[in-house]
């Protein structure tokens, strides 16, 4: 079972005070140590092994942390064992070695040849463990034992035991399922006839008869009220040539044509589009790009980049279209703007390069 970090919570502290080793940093702290000692708490008591592996930081420096991974396995007294495997820095504070964050001490116990070769454990907290840390080349010649094994096979079954005396007598057995049916008996004598039944559903209904001959046409009624329609709308577009293809990052789109326009005012070559009457305006707007991957265009409400409008480019070569529906107050300019510090390069006439349609809704 791997447990996290913040699932194991272990709280471990130093076992005696460390000896004060001179020029000690935490690149003395390294390769691989064996821990073996004892569980104290929940799941234990029991026996606890396993490996940390300490790995340096590049530079040695008072402040420096490396990387220690740790391979934990519990053998409580009852129950299965459990292996814990996590990742944690490590840092040296004076003479303890402090791995994660505050959550296992270790003293320097032993320096051999400028590296750390023992440290004692044994701290409290939620799981309590006590216990030593041997490298590895020291702990294979004469160091701590390991964690006890595991438990043995179960032995051999004993003689079986002479019978008990016989217990009281059960409660009546629930009846048992009914025996089969009989031979059928004789058949009795008729009886008299019933009454008569009540008279059945009508029947279904007959096809329907030839049509009869057409009557004369109605008056005609009176016409109906004219339709609302659009109150308001417009379109431009841009049909761009060289001079006027590429538009800078925070320009606006400029359009040199326009189709109809109702409510809407735009003077062609320009960018600017402006709505006479307050109300609420669907504005779908597309422009063609032949270069420009990680620009972006938005539309602008006076000035100001509506942020629900941003359609980004991804592509160098292609389209990006958008649509909204916006509350405009009479007198709002819109503009489609590149929202972006990226120039981009619009499709070249005859291709239409950019679109913009704006119509009232209510």
């Amino acid at each position: 079972m791997r447990l996290r970090t913040t699932i194991l919570a272990v709280a471990l502290g130093v076992a005696c005070a460390a000896p004060a080793w001179a020029q000690v940093t935490v690149c003395a702290v390294q390769g691989e140590f064996v821990f073996a000692g004892s569980l104290l708490t929940a799941p234990g008591p029991g026996q606890t092994g396993g490996t940390f592996t300490f790995t340096p930081p590049t530079s040695c420096g008072p402040t420096s942390s490396g990387m220690v991974a740790i391979d934990l396995t519990v053998r409580p007294s009852v129950g299965f064992p459990r292996t814990y495997q996590i990742t944690e820095s490590y840092r040296l504070d004076g003479d303890v070695v402090v791995i994660g964050n505050n959550f296992l001490y270790a003293g320097v116990a032993g320096i051999v040849g400028g590296e750390v070769t023992a440290m004692p454990v044994n701290g409290g907290g939620t799981l309590v463990v006590a216990g030593t840390l041997t490298k590895r080349s020291f702990a294979a010649v004469g160091g701590t034992p390991g964690p006890t094994g595991p438990t043995g096979p179960a032995g051999a079954a004993g003689p079986t035991g002479a019978d008990g005396p016989a217990g009281p007598t059960g409660p009546t057995g629930a009846a048992g399922p009914t025996g089969a049916m009989g031979t059928a008996g004789p058949t009795g004598p008729a009886g008299p006839t019933g009454a008569a039944g009540a008279a059945g559903a009508t029947g279904p209904t007959g096809a329907i008869g030839l049509p009869g001959a057409t009557g004369p046409t109605g008056a005609t009624g009176p016409t109906g009220p004219t339709g609302a329609g659009l109150s308001a709308f417009g379109y431009v577009y841009q049909l761009s040539t060289i001079a006027d293809a590429t538009v800078v990052g925070g320009a606006d789109v400029p359009f040199s044509n326009n189709g109809p326009l109702s409510g809407i005012s735009h003077t062609a070559s320009t960018t600017t589009i402006t709505v006479a009457t307050a109300g609420q305006y669907r504005v779908a707007y597309g422009i063609t790009i032949s270069a420009g991957i990680g620009s972006a265009i938005a539309v602008a409400v006076n000035g100001t980049v509506d942020a629900s409008t941003v359609v980004p480019a991804f592509v160098a070569t292609g389209s990006l279209h958008g649509t909204a529906i916006l509350s405009l107050a009479g007198g709002y300019v819109i503009t489609i703007r590149n929202n972006s510090a990226v120039p981009l390069t619009m499709a070249l006439a005859p291709a239409v390069s950019a679109q913009l349609t704006v119509e009232r809704v209510n």
